[in-house]
């Protein structure tokens, strides 16, 4: 009996109490329930990479985590448990944010999905052994070299003067915005477009809103147009675009032209006028086809593609990213049909 309790004694003097195990393991938030978030959050998405964080604002998603460190943002959709853009820390965090999602979509049953990614996040995807695809463009500007001039925004151009000329004015919304103008002007531009989307894609919401960066169009007394954009420390993006039936050609061009100007004058070096879904790549299996083709159909994708043409963007693809082509294509399909969970409505 003695000598147990001495040989037990010996252990704990040469290798010290046992203490707790701090709480390492990866972990999911619950989405927020508001888009005013808690100071820590809010000073974590300021100096985010990519504005495309501030989804966070909107129910979806929730933050990942590990170590005590917020790594990305995360939503289960479906099957899958999808991150969006990346890792909200610098590139070194790559590889341990997309560990944490996969620590996490075990437990949880799901299969990890990366969403939207840059491809510099892909190839540390590829690095530790999954599937990349290309499924999107994005558009982007350096808003200190932005000009309207030359033969690449002859079109951009065209529209400004014709929008100017119908008497359209900017303001830059403030703190206090005409919430229920701009509710009217998202219910119209909702009921000729089937719907608002979501997931991805930011959605009308007073309080959302008014977290953002906004541009309104005004003819007389009339608001017939606004935008609003994501904001962090190195990048503004487009999110919100709505304007009324009634606006004259040109009004979104000319609201851009303005966030744009307005990017340059704040030094911000990057403002992104978001993505359209990939063009259709030579040598893809018919399963991505497919499924690119159904990203493409989801929205107005052609459209989009003309307007921001007009401002002569850069263009880098965006990747999806999956540890398996399965589970690349089940995530896929899940986001597709997250995107229009809320559309449907019969287009005019």
């Amino acid at each position: 009996y003695h000598v147990l309790l001495a040989a037990l004694s010996m252990v704990v003097l040469f290798r010290g109490t046992l203490r707790p195990r701090a709480p390492t393991e990866p972990n999911l938030s619950a989405p927020f329930s508001s888009p005013y978030l808690p100071p820590q959050v809010e000073r974590a998405l300021w100096a985010a990479p990519r504005a495309e964080v501030n989804l966070l604002r909107q129910g979806d998603f929730g933050l990942l985590s590990s170590h005590v460190c917020a790594r990305a943002l995360a939503a289960p959709v479906g099957q899958s448990l999808i991150m969006i853009a990346g890792p909200i820390g610098p590139g070194r965090e790559t590889a341990a944010a997309l560990h944490a999602l996969c620590d996490v979509a075990r437990t949880s049953h799901r299969a990890p999905m990366l969403y939207k990614c840059a491809a510099r996040t892909a190839v540390v995807a590829r690095q530790i052994g999954w599937r990349a695809l290309p499924v999107a463009q994005e558009a982007w500007i350096s808003p200190q070299d932005f000009a309207t001039q030359g033969s690449s925004r002859r079109q951009l151009r065209r529209l400004l003067r014709k929008a100017s000329a119908s008497g359209v004015a900017l303001v830059e919304g403030g703190r206090t915005l005409l919430l229920s103008r701009m509710r009217q002007v998202a219910d119209d531009w909702s009921a000729r477009h089937g719907g608002e989307r979501g997931f991805s894609m930011g959605t009308f919401d007073a309080d959302y809103v008014s977290c953002q960066r906004v541009f309104l169009a005004w003819k007389d007394d009339t608001l017939v147009g606004f935008l609003t954009l994501h904001e962090v420390q190195n990048e503004w993006t487009l999110d919100l675009m709505r304007q009324s039936r009634d606006a004259p050609d040109g009004t979104m061009h000319l609201l851009v032209v303005r966030a744009i100007e307005s990017a340059a004058a704040l030094n911000c070096p990057r403002l992104s006028l978001a993505a359209v879904p990939q063009p259709w790549a030579d040598g893809s299996s018919e399963l991505f086809r497919l499924l690119q083709y159904a990203l493409k159909i989801s929205g107005d994708a052609q459209g989009l593609r003309r307007f921001k043409s007009c401002f002569a963007p850069n263009r880098p693809p965006l990747y999806a990213a999956a540890p398996s082509t399965l589970s690349l294509a089940t995530g896929l399909w899940d986001v597709l049909r997250h995107i229009n969970r809320n559309s449907g409505a019969r287009r005019e």
